[in-house]
């Protein structure tokens, strides 16, 4: 049953659009079949709950929101065929989500090529432009450092689509920001920036960016040493699972902090 297997996305979120519908030679690569016979199959199954008859249904009729939920579950279970020709489907409608999923998948392909780095790119830069934040960040993480393959390292452009993720909310995108600004050596350099977008993470919550802010309180980079600021910001990092902050702890020797400061201080910077 349909009920039970529950998608685990590979993006966040969706987000509709009303940009104009892109071209079949962008997003639809020879090898995946039509889905719509597949989708009238389960229709018939007795067994399905009627939120997936719903769904499916929608899916069928064309709703690139459904076809892409479905391609995450398809995707969920391990028939990537399948999910991906979902996802085509969406993509056919511009739907920014589909767009970044098939970026991602082919992102992680071992194909090299000067028309598989041009696809990737494709779908990113449609999906970044509609405004879907982690479009925009995974576009961001491109021109960063780690995916030379894709495109030629600029920092610029980096800041660009981090900052753009950051201010939709996306806690990757803020504690990247936040890490950006922290850099004594970038250009963007600004310690109470750089504070006020990790306290955003952390508030999330996000425990990396919440060890950060330790490590800045306790070292004094940027602003004054603070060990008690720091101390509590590693508990609220520990508390999400965070192994750096534990070991911070056991470092400073601490057996029970008092949370408030921490609390406090994101209360101020949001």
């Amino acid at each position: 049953m349909l009920n039970k297997l529950i998608p685990i996305a590979i993006v966040l979120g969706f987000m509709s659009t009303g940009a104009s519908q892109a071209s079949d030679d962008e997003i639809d690569p020879a090898g995946y079949s039509n889905t719509s016979a597949a989708l009238q199959a389960l229709l018939s199954d007795p067994d399905l709950m009627e939120k997936d008859r719903l769904m499916i249904s929608a899916a069928s009729q064309g709703s690139p929101a459904a076809a892409f939920e479905m391609g995450n579950m398809y995707y969920r279970i391990g028939d990537q065929d399948q999910a991906l020709a979902l996802y085509q489907d969406a993509a056919r409608e511009n739907y920014a989500p589909a767009l970044h999923a098939l970026a991602v998948h082919f992102m992680h392909g071992k194909e090299n090529t000067d028309e598989h780095k041009t696809k990737v790119l494709n779908y990113l830069n449609n999906a970044a432009k509609q405004g879907y934040a982690p479009a925009q960040y995974t576009l961001g993480c491109l021109y960063g450092y780690h995916h030379v393959r894709f495109v030629e390292k600029d920092r610029k452009l980096q800041f660009y689509w981090i900052e753009q993720a950051a201010n939709r909310g996306l806690p990757e995108a803020e504690y990247k920001l936040g890490r950006i600004y922290e850099r004594p050596k970038s250009e963007f350099y600004d310690p109470q920036k750089a504070i006020l977008w990790l306290s955003k993470a952390a508030g999330q919550p996000n425990s990396d960016a919440a060890y950060e802010l330790g490590h800045i309180y306790e070292r004094g980079r940027g602003v004054g040493k603070d060990l008690k600021a720091a101390i509590q910001f590693y508990e609220m990092a520990k508390k999400d699972g965070n192994k750096k902050a534990e070991k911070a702890l056991t470092r400073l020797k601490v057996v029970d902090p008092e949370p408030s400061l921490a609390s406090s201080l994101m209360s101020w910077w949001k």
